[in-house]
C-alpha cells in the first residue's frame, strides 16, 4: 500500500482553490510523480519524459492545452522537459484567468524551469518545494501538532506531547534518509539503500548534470559532491574547497549554486541582526538528505552510523531538514539562519517566522550541557525572545529552564 502524505495533499489542494497552477518542485525521486497521481486522481495526467506524451505536447503546445477543455484539474509531470510549454500556459491560463486549479506541474529544479515559471506564469502560479518522506510519513504516524504549536507562539503547548517514535526509529530515519525507495526497500533488502544511492548519484550527474550543464567539468564536480557530503554541517569556506581541487573560488561558488538549485543542498545564512557582537557571516550548510550523505562518508549500517565520528553534523542537519519541511510542507512561512559569535558561541538554527524568531539548539546526546543552555540564554536576553529549544534525545519534553524547553525528537 502506498505511504500516505496527507498534509501535503492537503496544501497542494489548498493551493489549488486559489491558484491557476501549482507547482510541485524537489529533487528526483522523492515522490513527485506519486502525489502529482494522487491529487488528480481520475484526471489526466501527461508526463513528457515519456516519449509519445512529449510528443503530443510540442507538436503544438497551444493546440494541445486547448484540447484539454475546461472541466478538470490536469497534471503535467516532468514539466522542465519542454519549456516552451510555459508560454503557452500563460496565454491558456489567461482566457479564464479567474478559474483556479487548472494545472498541477511537478518539475525538478533545472535553470529552464524556474527561469520559465518565473518569466511566463508570475501571479498565476504558486511554487511549493517538498522533500522526501518525513518521520510522520515514514512511519504513518498521525500529522503532528509541534509545527502548528510553533507557529502560533504557544510554546509551552509542547510540555503535553508524548513521545511518538523510538530511538530506532529515529536513527533509522536518519540514516535511510527520506527518499522513499530506499526507505521502504530496506525493510526487506538491506543492501538496497546502499545500491539505490550509488545509482541515484551515478545518474544524476552522468545525465542531469550533463544535460542542464554541458560545460561542466563533471570529474571535478563530482569530486566536490564528495568532498561537500563530508563537510556537512560546516561553516562554507570556498577557499578551501578551491584548493584541495585546484579551481578557483567562483568555480566552487558556481558548484554549490548547483548543487542547491538540485536539491541535494541547502544553505543556511548567518543570522545577523545582532549589533552588540561580532558575529560570523559566513554560512553554513548541509546534505538536504540523510540517507545521502551516510553514503557520501560510508555510514554502510546503522552500527556504522551509530559509531561515526560523522554522526552529530549528520543527526543535525537530518533534524533540521524534518523541521523546514515539516513547516514548508504545511505553508507555513520560514526563514532559517544559524547563530555563531566571533567567540564560538554557536545556535544551530533560527528559525524566523510571523511570532518572532525561535532559536534551536540540535544534539544528538540525551541531555544539555550547561555551555549550549548559557548561549541560549544570552541569544535570548540580547533579542529579547521569550523562549528558545533544544531538541534532543531526552526522555520527554521538559523545561531545562524557565526560558529553553527540551523537545526530544521522538515527541516531533
Amino acid at each position: 500500500m502506498a505511504h500516505k502524505r496527507e498534509i501535503l495533499v492537503d496544501s497542494i489542494s489548498y493551493l489549488l482553490q486559489r491558484f491557476p497552477i501549482v507547482t510541485v518542485l524537489g529533487p528526483r525521486q522523492c515522490g513527485k510523480s506519486t502525489l502529482l497521481k494522487e491529487v488528480v486522481r481520475d484526471g489526466r495526467v501527461y508526463d513528457l519524459e515519456y516519449l509519445p506524451h512529449l510528443d503530443s505536447v510540442s507538436r503544438d503546445p497551444n493546440f494541445f492545452l486547448a484540447s484539454l477543455g475546461d472541466q478538470e484539474l490536469v497534471g503535467i509531470d516532468e514539466a522542465q522537459a519542454y519549456p516552451p510549454l510555459f508560454q503557452a500556459l500563460r496565454y491558456h491560463v489567461d482566457r479564464q484567468r479567474s478559474r483556479t486549479g487548472q494545472f498541477l506541474l511537478t518539475g525538478s529544479s533545472s535553470p529552464d524551469l524556474l527561469r520559465n515559471v518565473s518569466e511566463s506564469l508570475a501571479g498565476r502560479v504558486y511554487l511549493l518545494e517538498i522533500e522526501g518522506f518525513t518521520l510522520e510519513e515514514a512511519y504513518q504516524v498521525s500529522p503532528s501538532p509541534v509545527f502548528h504549536i510553533l507557529q502560533s507562539g504557544r510554546i509551552e503547548e509542547l510540555l503535553a506531547l508524548p513521545p511518538r517514535y523510538t530511538p530506532n526509529q529515529l536513527l533509522s530515519k536518519c540514516f535511510l534518509g527520506g527518499f522513499p525507495e530506499p526507505f521502504l526497500r530496506s525493510h526487506t533488502d538491506p543492501q538496497a539503500a546502499r545500491l539505490w544511492f550509488q545509482s541515484y548519484i551515478a545518474t544524476y550527474v552522468n545525465r542531469d548534470i550533463r544535460r542542464l550543464f554541458p560545460n561542466l567539468l563533471f570529474e571535478t564536480y563530482r569530486r566536490f559532491i564528495q568532498m561537500i557530503g563530508g563537510a556537512s554541517g560546516e561553516q562554507l569556506v570556498l577557499a578551501r574547497f578551491a584548493e584541495a581541487l585546484g579551481v578557483s573560488e567562483p568555480t566552487i561558488r558556481n558548484y554549490l549554486t548547483i548543487m542547491e538549485g538540485t536539491f541535494l543542498y541547502r544553505t543556511l545564512p548567518a543570522y545577523l541582526t545582532n549589533v552588540k557582537k561580532q558575529v560570523t557571516k559566513t554560512p553554513r550548510g548541509y546534505m538536504r538528505d540523510s540517507g545521502l550523505m551516510n553514503f557520501f562518508v560510508q555510514n554502510l549500517s546503522l552500527d556504522r552510523l551509530a559509531s561515526s565520528h560523522y554522526l552529530g553534523a549528520i543527526w543535525e542537519g537530518f533534524v533540521v531538514n524534518e523541521l523546514l519541511s515539516g513547516f514548508r510542507h504545511r505553508l507555513m512561512p520560514v526563514r532559517p539562519h544559524y547563530y555563531r559569535t566571533k567567540a564560538r558561541a554557536e545556535i544551530d538554527l533560527i528559525r524566523e517566522g510571523e511570532f518572532g524568531s525561535l532559536p534551536i539548539e540540535v544534539k544528538y546526546a540525551s541531555t544539555a550541557n550547561e555551555r549550549e543552555l548559557r548561549v541560549l540564554e544570552t541569544f535570548l536576553d540580547e533579542h529579547q525572545l521569550p523562549y528558545g529549544l533544544v531538541i534532543n534525545n531526552g526522555e520527554r519534553v521538559t523545561k531545562l529552564t524557565p526560558r529553553i524547553i527540551q523537545l526530544p525528537l521522538g515527541c516531533l
